[in-house]
């Protein structure tokens, strides 16, 4: 064989082999991503520059976080203000999700203070589900 004969076999071998294969990548998993990365990039922002929005309520680009800086002051007890803080939070996320009834957990909840802005409660919550009444009444009315 020559070889322009090996280079024919070659590429014939290459383009058979190339176009059996073929790779797919779910279509959500580029916006999941970017989401993930600005999410990321908040935080670290926040926690670099410590800035606090008090009084209102951020949320991840997900709309499943959401994050309030309740303002306080000095003489209020601290679980007062933690309550206060979660109560608003609780609040306006059913607000925003447009559901009374919110399944979530608390994952962070803490008092700080700084000079220029003062004494303030930090929470976040994680929402799981806003449950609807078709989620909570059964479907069978013999059921009840």
């Amino acid at each position: 064989m020559n070889a322009r004969t090996n280079l024919v076999v070659a590429a014939a071998l290459f383009a058979s082999l190339t176009g059996c294969v073929r790779v797919e990548m779910p279509s959500h998993m580029v916006s999941d991503a970017v989401d993930a990365g600005k999410d990321l990039f908040h935080s670290v922002k926040r926690a670099v520059t410590q800035d606090v929005n008090l009084d209102e309520v951020e949320s991840n680009s997900a709309g499943s976080e959401f994050r309030l800086a309740k303002s306080g002051t000095a003489d209020m007890p601290v679980a007062e203000l933690k309550r206060a803080c979660l109560d608003t939070l609780v609040a306006e996320t059913r607000l925003r999700v447009g559901s009374d009834a919110l399944e979530y957990r608390v994952t962070e909840q803490r008092v700080e203070s700084k000079e220029d802005v003062g004494v303030y409660a930090i929470c976040e919550i994680a929402v799981m589900r806003p449950r609807t009444l078709a989620s909570t009444t059964p479907a069978d009315p013999k059921a009840l």
